[in-house]
């Protein structure tokens, strides 16, 4: 992030917006019960928990299906 020069007020240089468990699952194809099993054996990418909820950010996904798609 970086200062805006007037205002004091702080910017993002991009915006990566949080995914929950339906919209990862959708995104792939998968069931949620696939998704938290492939959670839980570390197959994807850890998600971040807000409480008992875990998101994923979206940029973090992308790259990770690139990588899985090169193999």
């Amino acid at each position: 992030m970086r200062q805006q020069p007037e205002g004091g007020r702080m910017a993002t240089e991009w915006h990566d917006p949080m995914l929950d468990a339906s919209e990862v699952a959708s995104m792939f194809g998968i069931a949620e019960r696939t998704l938290r099993e492939w959670t839980k054996t570390g197959a994807i990418v850890a998600p971040y928990r807000f409480g008992r909820t875990p998101k994923w950010r979206q940029s973090e996904l992308n790259q990770w299906a690139q990588t899985r798609n090169q193999k």
